[in-house]
């Protein structure tokens, strides 16, 4: 027996060792993207990369590993319908896709692959995969602006210094000059006796350890260094409370550096979640801004960043724009890269060409290393004039101020990328083919994107400009902007070519002064002053309306939260509910962003009549007390003497119900209104997110008995591309319909007076089910 016993355990031994492969085929024709911080083609067939955390400088086209891991492959088929494939592991993992149309996953231990698909586009895949490893976080508007940075700005008076001796009179400083400061922490801790930070962290045993149980050391920036091991709770707080006094001396944002550190797993992310979590309990009424250069599939959560130490060449002027989309792709939409190149020389044709196409990215920075030349747009004013022909003006400096105008240009347009990724889990920069997913000739282009339904097509070749190019443009109508009619002494060498279909770009009107003037310092002070400003505009989770009929219109979402339910309300857009959780089950069965969907309702047959967009007044707010009920209670003036009144109530007696009484009512009539003669209707229209979009089903019985079962697949007509089924008369649900997610073996019962109704429709979209 013991012998046989020897030859199993040697047995399970050496299974252990084998590698783990999963092989997936598709189609022939079928195109593979994302596997994460990739340098490379945008179009991944023939490549095959290791996720493998490495600080690699310098980096070229065929080199396998960077600084971030995303075990994760999108699929586009032929046809354009879209699947993702993730291979759930932290371990060392080969992504194959060598061979035409297949994905293999290989890591030597065993790991759950997730597949999530196949929906009809490639946006739904990147929706569902953000339902399962989170969205990107919502960062503070400053933080959109340009950032500069260099390894290092000493000089020899900070060196005899010891270098920032008083950084809290530094950040006061900077602020007192409109800037904001970003403060980098490294993981390696001095192990050195009498430092505060390694003595605290030995005192509760906060270390990575070696086998025999005594801490890792490793040579870092401080010399020897130990590393705190984040997958511990009680470390990540540690840090977190470090950050938190560390934030106290005038701290806007924390770069996270040297994290990749692979030995530790996903070392990179939790450190980034831990610091996260400390500027959030540093002050809770501010968004935090984290900047991280190693990270895993999720870590967008708590961070932005960047593609690595990349190399002033034009091939990683090109190569910056797939890496920025494959990142995207990837689930972290909110990066750039460093502009210029990290390592070696620009020249101004090159810095100036990369700062154009940056601008149009959410992260914005310069950034080079020691040795180099100035890398500072300014730093490139008298090269670049027979470039710009500015006369005086520095060359680049303009693209600092375009960053700023296109910001507001972008809000003109109502182009939102940066909240919907946050809510939805869109992208903000896509690649062109997202526009047309059908169109096979479009999966392939590597110098234009979607910024949101802007479509920027660049130059990434020295002698040709943009606007001298023909570009590729998915079908439909596209207008272009036209920078030399609405902004004057633009560097146009710099700029690419910007286009909207089936519209054209507004203007802000007459260029502001500062658009080529040649103070940067004040138009970089624009750049950062932006959040003073709008802070009082955020939405957070605070509660600020008040209990008393008569309130004024709050832009914070108000919360009812009793029994087994919390909603969440905005009043100041159509009162939609935008959030419905249920706690025993801990399903969230609506989620939307707050200016679409959710939980509607209109005065009128037409789509989104009076009633769906306008400012609600809260006239009642009952808290509950005593047993009493929660509800509240919002009204809207729709005209002609008509008001749309709301009441949401989460029932005392009943805490597993909540109730929505809606009624249209003749409050008054003015003299020459015409009385009360328009037709009018209540139209109920409530968009639910799918957990399991393709498990989840309607289900109710009608009038005349029948049984109705509403799939995915069911349905004949169509409405905007999407399936669309109409119930009415005897085949109206009988009271009551129920919202069925078969996975969860979960249902939302929704219970109606049905003398009320005339007819329902059901319309499953790619992201959710409307009812």
């Amino acid at each position: 027996m013991e012998r046989i016993g020897t030859r199993q355990s040697r047995l399970a031994r050496a299974l252990d060792t084998l590698p783990l492969i999963n092989v997936f085929t598709f189609p022939a024709g079928t195109l593979l993207y994302g596997t994460g911080e990739v340098s490379g083609q945008l179009e991944r067939t023939g490549k095959r990369i290791f996720t493998w955390n490495t600080d690699s400088w310098g980096y070229g086209t065929g080199t396998t590993s960077l600084c971030q891991s995303h075990p994760w492959v999108l699929a586009v088929l032929p046809n354009g319908e879209a699947l993702g494939v993730l291979a759930d592991t932290t371990r060392r993992c080969a992504i194959d896709l060598r061979k035409e149309s297949t994905i293999q996953f290989i890591a030597p231990s065993s790991y759950p692959v997730i597949t999530f698909g196949p929906f009809t586009s490639p946006t739904a895949v990147l929706v569902s995969l953000s339902h399962a490893v989170g969205t990107v976080f919502m960062p503070p508007k400053w933080s959109l602006g340009y950032h500069q940075c260099r390894w290092s700005y000493d000089s020899d008076k900070r060196v005899r210094e010891e270098r920032f001796p008083d950084p809290k009179y530094l950040a006061t400083d900077l602020h007192l000059n409109g800037f904001k400061a970003i403060w980098m922490l490294d993981p390696g801790i001095k192990h050195e006796d009498g430092y505060f930070v390694y003595d605290s962290g030995s005192k509760i045993d906060v270390w990575i350890q070696k086998a025999d149980g005594t801490p890792f050391i490793g040579e870092v920036w401080p010399g020897p260094c130990v590393f705190p091991d984040y997958t511990q709770s009680k470390v990540r707080s540690w840090w977190a409370s470090l950050v938190k006094d560390f934030i106290y001396n005038g701290v806007d944002g924390i770069w996270n550096d040297m994290n990749e550190a692979a030995v530790f797993k996903v070392y990179g992310m939790l450190m980034a979640r831990s610091t996260y979590e400390g500027m959030t309990f540093a002050d809770k009424d501010k968004r935090p801004f984290v900047l991280t250069r190693a990270g895993f599939i999720g870590s967008q959560r708590y961070v932005a960043t960047w593609t690595g130490d990349n190399v002033s060449n034009w091939e990683h002027l090109h190569m910056s724009i797939s890496m920025v989309l494959q990142l995207g792709l990837s689930g972290q939409p909110h990066l750039g890269p460093d502009i210029g190149g990290f390592a070696g020389n620009a020249t101004p044709r090159l810095f100036g060409r990369w700062m154009g196409i940056v601008a149009m990215f959410p992260f914005c920075r310069g950034h080079s290393e020691t040795d180099t030349i100035d890398h500072e747009p300014w730093s490139f004013g008298e090269e670049s004039k027979d470039l710009t022909n500015c006369g005086d003006n520095p060359g680049v400096v303009p693209c600092i101020n375009f960053k700023l105008y296109l910001l507001r240009v972008l809000k003109k347009n109502d182009v939102k990328a940066q909240p919907r990724a946050h809510t939805t889990g869109t992208l903000v920069a896509s690649p062109t083919f997202f526009a047309d997913p059908e169109d096979v000739t479009l999966r392939k282009l590597e110098n234009s994107f979607l910024l949101g339904p802007v479509l920027v097509c660049a130059s990434t070749l020295p002698d040709q400009r943009s606007d001298k190019l023909q570009h590729a443009l998915p079908k439909g109508i596209w207008q272009s902007f036209d920078f030399e009619v609405h902004i004057r002494y633009l560097f146009l060498d710099a700029l690419p070519s910007l286009y909207l279909r089936g519209g054209s770009i507004l203007p802000l009107g007459p260029p502001h002064q500062h658009i080529g003037e040649s103070k940067p310092s004040d138009d970089l002070t624009l750049l950062v002053a932006l959040d003073e400003n709008e802070n009082a505009k955020l939405i957070s989770d605070a509660e600020k309306a008040s209990e008393h009929k008569g309130v004024e219109l709050s832009q914070t979402p108000i919360e009812l939260k009793s029994g087994d339910w919390a909603l969440k309300v905005v009043p100041w857009i159509g009162g939609r509910v935008i959030s419905m959780a249920h706690f025993p089950s801990g399903t969230q069965w609506l989620h939307s962003r707050v200016d679409v969907n959710g939980y509607e309702e209109y005065c009128g047959t037409e789509y989104r009549s009076a009633g769906c967009t306008e400012e609600y007044s809260v006239v009642e707010r009952s808290l509950q007390h005593g047993g009493e009920e929660e509800s509240l209670m919002l009204e809207d003036d729709i005209g002609g003497g008509l008001i749309l009144q709301r009441k949401l109530t989460i029932l005392k007696d009943n805490p597993k119900i909540f109730k929505i009484d809606s009624k249209i009512l003749a409050r008054k009539v003015g003299a020459g209104s015409g009385g009360f003669s328009r037709q009018v209707c209540l139209r109920v229209h409530p968009m639910f997110t799918l957990l399991h979009p393709t498990e989840s089903f309607i289900s109710f019985t009608s009038i005349d008995g029948s049984k109705q079962e509403i799939w995915p697949e069911s349905g004949e007509q169509f409405y905007e591309g999407n399936l669309l089924l109409f119930y009415e008369g005897n085949l109206l649900p009988n009271g009551e319909w129920m919202l069925v997610d078969k996975c969860q073996g979960l249902a939302l019962v929704n219970r109606f007076n049905v003398e009320e109704v005339f007819k329902c429709f059901i319309r499953n979209t790619q992201f959710g089910a409307l009812v």
